[in-house]
């Protein structure tokens, strides 16, 4: 069973992957651009995790350190 479903989706695999290739080069070469520009920095926290990381502390650290 699982190797039907394996190669029943072998190919959305390869077309994700040809365009993904596709799509970071032309983004390499200058052809396509950011679709949106920010006017302020973003700061990004950590990464996907379930709590118990520290993310919330660091957060309040950071905010507090932009406000003073």
């Amino acid at each position: 069973m699982e190797l039907i479903f394996k190669i029943a989706l072998f190919p959305i695999y390869v077309l994700n992957i040809l365009y993904n290739t596709l799509r970071r080069e032309l983004y390499y070469a200058g052809v396509i651009r950011r679709k949106i520009v920010l006017k302020k920095a973003v700061i990004s926290i950590g990464n996907i995790n379930l709590g118990g990381a520290g993310k919330t502390p660091l957060i309040i650290y950071i905010a507090r350190r932009l406000v003073i």
